[in-house]
């Protein structure tokens, strides 16, 4: 993947070894993401901001922390990154067991139910996998990008009507004219 979006040859194992240690942190922006989003769907807004403020203080703390004192690189500051995700998700997490309303989280009362799950899934893997290829989409490029035309022929060679149709596309959001087609 770094190869693909271009990272030069001289950053390239500081980028990996980034890369490693900030995936960890995963779960954890997950954690916040949606527990922020629950705070919100009721009108709470100022919680989640509150929380996201004080994760960004805590990450730039660390980050000065760990590379200045302790004489770290990116692994420094990817744990920084991580700590303060995991605080904040943590804090998250706390104030939805201590909310009174309807989102009021009981530890003590999840289950796993498989058939809520596959519902959560047939609605989301479709939306994932289309935000995804939107933002693969972006990566190769604004829709002046002659790389991103040759991407999206590519997959329609198998019908020529169609990658004509593309490449017409492609000139006509270029130029915004379409003379040739």
């Amino acid at each position: 993947f770094l190869r693909w979006m271009g990272t030069q040859d001289v950053y390239f194992d500081l980028a990996v070894k980034y890369m490693r240690i900030i995936f960890l942190g995963t779960p954890a922006s997950i954690l916040y993401n949606f527990g922020s989003a629950v705070m919100r769907s009721v009108g709470n807004s100022r919680t989640p901001l509150t929380i996201l403020g004080l994760s960004g203080l805590l990450n730039v703390s660390f980050n000065v922390l760990f590379v200045l004192a302790f004489g770290m690189d990116v692994d420094g500051v990817a744990y920084g990154t991580i700590i303060s995700q995991y605080v904040s998700a943590g804090l998250v997490v706390w104030c939805l067991m201590r909310e009174e309303s309807s989102v009021h989280l009981d530890l003590k009362k999840l289950r796993f139910d498989g058939t809520m799950v596959l519902q959560i899934l047939q609605v989301g893997l479709p939306a994932g996998i289309q935000s995804s290829l939107f933002s693969i989409f972006a990566r190769c490029g604004s829709i002046s990008n002659p790389h991103f035309w040759k991407v999206c022929i590519s997959f329609c060679s198998c019908e020529t009507t169609t990658a004509i149709s593309v490449s017409c596309i492609h000139v006509n959001l270029r130029f915004n004219s379409c003379t040739s087609c």
